[in-house]
């Protein structure tokens, strides 16, 4: 049983860690190849876009994880039709705002287009492949995803040599989705089939109601990324957003360990949950092992991260390495704040772990523009680390004053 456990976490973490080595890698090359300012306005468009994919997520790789189970008689399982219907509706609900992107950033719109349809294929590939990590094929999962991720990079690599283009790096992400859609839809077949009769938009409402919850909770955990980018567009030129996306990559870099770091600590400390002075005693060693991991990679990244932009960039972005400081303060806090958050989730607190999130991203999206309007890109990072810090206050209260939810 142990091995098992073991063989579908390393699984997990070879399959988060690929993913997001390779999103490193493509900016990395995009970045060289296209200098600063061209750099920012592919990655300000990235990044709306990327939200806009979030929504067309509507949260499935979450409540796929909670609710998949594998029939006992090892039948096959089954995908409720109004789950996909709403995928097909979110997408040509989607697609009107996905054209207009381009022509908010200034960008071609080949460019938008190619990347809406990408990041919509890796969407829908992950859309069916958290149904096969739910039952256990995580190490089959990693393999998809790092075929997927090595496809791509072959293709950064021939857009940095021979289409140093926006529109060549955008179909990075139009391979990696190709090939992880095509890959894992082949694995789902094997065990997974289509249940229900006919589309019935009414039918397709519910399920939307049904998934909403786990829609906000994606966007609480994961639009940070996107959000910060897009409200400095809003203020600053090309080139500091290009600037700034340069220093969050060798950032991301220093801290790839920190989500695989969490799919380690979740399970034990659930595992205690029940058992309030070993709950504890766990919950304090994940505490101050995360904040030496964080002290550690901050540590790095104000030291070695000058010398890291410079060598994988190049001299034009060299003015981002005042940013590390902050960089490395933000590392801290969202390290330390990670165990609390971890540790509330183990407990049950999953409404109130959902409320803090919420309430962060609208403290960014009210503190951010004011301090990048005063500070430029220094007064985000500050708005970055003040909203995390409130998330975090807010979390503690909502769980001081509720029982252990059930």
């Amino acid at each position: 049983m142990r091995r098992a456990v073991a063989r579908q976490m390393v699984g997990s973490v070879l399959g988060a860690v690929s993913s997001v080595l390779g999103s490193i890698l493509v900016f990395i090359a995009a970045g060289k190849a296209l200098g600063p300012e061209l750099f920012g306005t592919f990655a300000l468009t990235y990044a709306i876009i990327s939200l806009l994919g979030l929504i067309f997520d509507f949260g499935y790789t979450v409540s796929f994880l909670r609710n998949t189970r594998k029939p006992a008689d090892n039948s096959p399982g089954e995908l409720p039709k109004q789950a996909l219907g709403l995928k097909v509706a979110l997408f040509v609900v989607l697609t009107p705002f996905a054209v207009g992107v381009p022509f908010l950033t200034g960008t071609n719109l080949l460019v938008g287009m190619v990347l809406w349809v990408g990041l919509s294929l890796i969407s829908l590939g992950n859309f069916y492949s958290t149904m096969l990590r739910a039952i256990g094929l995580h190490s089959k999962d990693a393999v998809n995803l790092f075929i997927s991720n090595f496809a791509g990079l072959v293709i950064a690599g021939v857009a940095y040599f021979a289409w140093p283009e926006g529109l060549g790096f955008s179909f990075v992400f139009a391979t990696i989705g190709i090939v992880y859609c095509t890959l894992t839809m082949r694995l789902w077949t094997g065990h997974f089939r289509l249940s229900g009769g006919r589309f019935v938009w009414a039918d397709i409402l519910v399920e939307m109601r049904k998934n909403f919850v786990y829609m906000l909770d994606a966007m609480g955990r994961r639009s940070f990324g996107f959000f910060d980018v897009a409200i400095l567009g809003l203020f600053a030129p090309f080139e500091t957003v290009g600037l700034y996306q340069a220093a969050q990559k060798v950032t991301q870099g220093v801290s790839i360990f920190a989500q695989p770091f969490n799919n380690v600590l979740l399970p034990r400390l659930s595992q205690s949950a029940g058992d309030v002075a070993t709950f504890n005693r766990k919950a304090r060693t994940a505490f101050v092992a995360q904040l030496l991991f964080g002290l550690a990679a901050g540590a790095v990244l104000v030291v070695l991260g000058p010398s890291i932009l410079s060598w994988l960039f190049s001299e034009a972005f060299m003015p981002a390495a005042e940013l590390f400081s902050y960089f490395a303060a933000l590392i801290i806090l969202r390290y330390a704040t990670s165990a609390l958050t971890i540790s509330k989730t183990a407990q049950g607190f999953f409404r109130e772990r959902l409320y803090a999130n919420l309430f962060s991203v609208a403290a960014l999206l009210v503190i951010g523009p004011v301090l990048t309007y005063v500070a430029n890109v220094k007064g985000l990072l500050v708005g970055l680390i003040l909203s995390n810090v409130l998330g975090s206050v807010v979390l503690i209260l909502l769980t001081r004053q509720r029982p252990v939810s059930k």
